[in-house]
């Protein structure tokens, strides 16, 4: 009888080491194939000028629609995203809105193939029912204490914003209201939030919560975005894809929705 339990008890023993060899080996096969999967995902990675946060968010779903690849964008100031790509950032994509930031990073070695993209413009921008505002003259008004603007030292349409009070011959009297955001984008958050009455931003961001009031061209340089492709790019055919894409009948109705000027 002895001898029969303990054959029964290595039995047991053996049969719940090769069910646990086999839970081990499918759950190390399952999580093989989820990796593998992971890793044959196509990723295309942007570093864009925030002043295209909408359009190319809205563009760049529908490419991921058709490609069945996943876009990730990083919006910011173009004079950070270019610092960022000196610096190493795995970016495979840089939208530009200043010709200076894509040839000094040309210069420098670090662009694959450059070209121009769109044209952007600016406006005067108010939260709705809170000041009338019809020109740029406007934002003299007593009720308006803050006026933001991207920061003009790294911000293409920062730039623009202040040329353009400079040449209406308002910036001396305006610049102690000026509020400096990092971004195009910050510009508008801090106008939506209240924390400036009033801004000069891109046409692109201006949202339904938005009253926005249009600047002459002739008051400020042309504001144009370059788009590049990153020499140390892993996904330069993705890129290439992407780049086409943006030229598409789809996506020039997009740009073309949110105020650009296609070139």
């Amino acid at each position: 009888m002895k001898i029969k339990a303990r054959a029964a008890i290595l039995t047991f023993l053996v049969l719940l080491m090769i069910l646990l060899f086999s839970f081990c080996t499918g759950n190390e096969s399952s999580k093989s194939l989820e990796s593998r999967g992971k890793a044959d995902e196509k990723i295309l990675s942007i570093a864009s000028a925030s002043s295209l946060r909408f359009a190319l968010s809205k563009i760049s779903e529908e490419f991921e629609k058709e490609s069945k690849a996943r876009v990730i964008i990083t919006f910011s100031s173009s004079g950070n995203l270019a610092n960022q790509i000196k610096n190493g950032a795995p970016y495979d994509i840089f939208i530009s809105a200043n010709k200076l930031y894509v040839d000094q990073l040309s210069e420098e070695g670090f662009i694959e193939s450059r070209e121009k993209l769109l044209k952007g413009f600016i406006v005067i921008a108010s939260r709705k029912s809170e000041v009338e505002i019809n020109n740029l003259e406007d934002l003299r008004k007593k009720e308006i204490k803050k006026i933001a603007i991207a920061n003009p030292e790294h911000a293409p349409f920062g730039f623009a914003a202040k040329e353009a009070l400079e040449r209406a011959g308002l910036w001396n009297e305006l610049k102690d209201k000026i509020v400096y955001a990092e971004s195009a984008s910050q510009a508008m958050h801090y106008i939506l939030t209240g924390n400036a009455e009033a801004g000069i931003i891109p046409l692109s961001l201006c949202t339904e919560e938005l009253e926005c009031v249009n600047i002459s061209s002739e008051l400020y340089s042309d504001v144009f975005l370059y788009l590049a492709i990153i020499k140390g790019s892993e996904n330069k055919e993705l890129a290439r894809e992407f780049a086409a894409y943006l030229k598409s009948e789809k996506a020039r109705e997009i740009f073309k929705d949110y105020g650009y000027e296609l070139l």
